[in-house]
């Protein structure tokens, strides 16, 4: 056990022999790009699911939003078809309109949308879509009259159906 000891006193050590020194400024300039880099990774990480999640409640707004002025263009489809049925059982005076109002966000996660509505397609289906920046929100709602298509800005809307043409127009209303 002796020699041992006495071969590794003996051995030629580097590191205690070793007169090169790391400066005391590469050393701390090293450990602050470390910090640096690794802030930055975190800051980026944090960053991109805050995007994320915005984009994921933003999506969903919109989509709540198109669902809500599908809806009202339903009611007041349904309110044409009521009126019609009106006139023929009464011998009141032609009730040929109706409006149904539709109560909906100024804003969705901090910007301004509109909604749009596309021309009646082959199937009979009337799209609507919700725009806000890079985001969408989308429904499909098949109807009896037709609606006028357009944009409308963000906002209570009104909806107007109109039996003597059979359209549907839908207008932003100020809040």
């Amino acid at each position: 056990m002796i020699t041992r000891v006495t071969q590794y006193l003996n051995a030629p050590i580097q590191l205690v022999r070793d007169e090169r020194g790391v400066s005391i400024a590469v050393d701390t300039a090293l450990g602050i790009l470390i910090l640096i880099v690794l802030s930055s990774v975190l800051v980026a990480g944090v960053t991109s699911v805050e995007d994320s999640r915005e984009q994921a409640v933003a999506e969903q707004e919109l989509d709540r939003i198109a669902d809500d002025v599908a809806a009202g263009l339903v009611a007041a489809d349904m309110l044409g078809q009521d009126l019609d049925a009106y006139d023929e059982r009464s011998d009141a005076e032609d009730a040929s309109t109706g409006t149904v109002r539709v109560d909906l966000p100024s804003h969705v996660v901090g910007h301004s949308y509109s909604v749009g509505i596309s021309e009646t397609n082959e199937d009979g289906e009337t799209e609507i879509t919700v725009t806000s920046q890079n985001y969408e929100g989308e429904a499909v709602v098949e109807l009896e009259n037709e609606v006028e298509t357009g944009a409308s800005p963000a906002g209570d809307l009104s909806i107007t159906v109109d039996n003597d043409d059979g359209t549907i127009t839908i207008t932003g209303v100020g809040s």
